[in-house]
Order: C-alpha cells, then structure tokens, then sequence
C-alpha cells in the first residue's frame, strides 16, 4: 500500500512538473513502454484533476495545476473533458436513485420519462450562481453567473428561460480579480456524455470593475440558445482559461 501511494504521489509531480527533466524523461520511456501503466497514469491524472474541482488539492499543488492545465491547451482540454464527465456522472447518480419507483408507474413512465430526464440531467452539479431575477434591458434579459461547482446531490444548476424575440446579456463574474483583463468568452452545448459543440464565441472583450472584482458581458442572440446544457469557458490573453460556468436553458 504504502509503495503504491509513493508512485501515486510521483506520478502527480510527473504531472505537475515537479520532476527534473532527467527523471521526467525515465518516467516517460517507463510508460510509453508499457500500455498498462500508461492506462494507470491516465487514471491518476483524472482522479488529480476531478479533486482540483473539488477543492481537495494542497494550496502548493494546486498553483501547479493551475500553472500547468490552464495554461497548455493540451492540458487545458484533458481538464475540461475531466470536468464534464463528473458533471455527467452527478447527473446519472441522481437518474438512478429515482429509477425503481418511476418503475412502478408503468405505462405512464413511457409518457413522463423525457420530460423527467430533461429535469434531472443536471440537477445534481452546477455552478455556484443561483438563477436571478430576470431584468429587462431595452429588449434583452439580464443573467448574472459565478464561476464554480456546487458540492452535494441537492445542488441545483442555474436556470433560466429566454421569452421569445429577446436577447440575452450574460454577466460573467471573476470575484476576486483585481484588474482588468482582455478575455474572450466561448459558450458550448453539453451533450448527455460530456461532449462540447461550440454555438458563439464573442471577439476580444474587456473586463469591468464590479463589486470586488471583475465582470465580462456578453451579449447574444437568443436564436443561438436553444433550451439545453451549457458550458462557457473565459480565456485570457494568453489562451489560458480563466473561469468556466455552467448553466441551463430551460424551455418557455
């Protein structure tokens, strides 16, 4: 056990660049030599990153991971398809605590099923925005979203509808951030298995002061937001991804 936790803990400052570039090298002929523990190190690396996203990293590991996996696009990747399979898999855990008594309901569970599924499928794992009230702006509604996850099977996703004909301002809140940056927003579609299809992404943007930290706005054409799950990811200058948030459209 207790040479199986020292490879574990090596193989995470293999993956933090904490190796020198000697042993990073060894390392790396020992599995790419073997398929087995090359699977193995995959396995470490997204039990790493799935504890980022639950706050569970040291405060050292976690400026390493920071460094690392928002900064390289390879990385930033491997961390966003992390990040969606454990939002799947919230979802799906809170799927099967309802599956035995919507069984009992029989032929009504035929008529009832999509519309259960479309409310339950992020019920379990969301931002830490709660959905505010919605504002008129000339037109547009106004939707204000923190950046986060929600911890515990009771955590709701933020939601919201779009009345026909309107546009939408989304507010991006970077708490916390001092100065402001040049970003861009991308805002994709999750599929039920994690996947990301990109519907917009806004040309470069300035941040604005707001509260105790910075704001990003961006203004869209509802046409664009179809009711589904969302994902919108703040790159800075530099490619690097600054805040990810999720939230939901629901049908009018």
């Amino acid at each position: 056990m207790q040479k199986k936790h020292r490879l574990v803990k090596y193989v995470k400052e293999y993956l933090l660049g904490a190796l020198t570039p000697e042993e990073s090298d060894q390392f790396e002929d020992e599995y790419f030599a073997d398929p087995k523990f090359l699977e193995w190190v995959k396995e470490v690396e997204e039990s790493m990153i799935a504890e980022y996203i639950r706050g569970g990293l040291a405060a050292a590991e976690r400026r390493s991971f920071q460094d690392r996996y928002m900064a390289v696009p390879e990385l930033q990747q491997r961390y966003d398809e992390v990040r969606c399979r454990t939002l799947v898999k919230a979802n799906s855990w809170m799927e099967a605590r309802w599956s035995l008594p919507l069984a009992c309901f029989g032929v009504l569970l035929c008529i009832v099923t999509p519309w259960i599924y479309w409310q339950k499928r992020t019920a379990s794992t969301a931002v830490t925005a709660q959905t505010r009230t919605v504002t008129p702006l000339a037109g547009m509604i106004e939707i204000s979203l923190s950046p986060g996850l929600i911890k515990g099977a009771g955590s709701k996703q933020t939601e919201f509808s779009i009345p026909p004909g309107r546009g939408v301002r989304l507010l991006f809140e970077l708490p916390g951030q001092a100065d402001g940056l040049d970003c861009t927003v991308v805002i994709s579609k999750m599929d039920a298995v994690g996947r990301l299809a990109e519907v917009w992404k806004s040309p470069s943007t300035k941040t604005t002061p707001s509260g105790s930290g910075q704001v990003v706005r961006a203004d869209i054409d509802s046409k664009l937001l179809a009711p589904d799950d969302y994902i919108a990811r703040i790159f800075g200058a530099n490619g690097s991804i600054l805040e990810s948030f999720s939230f939901r459209i629901a049908a009018k």
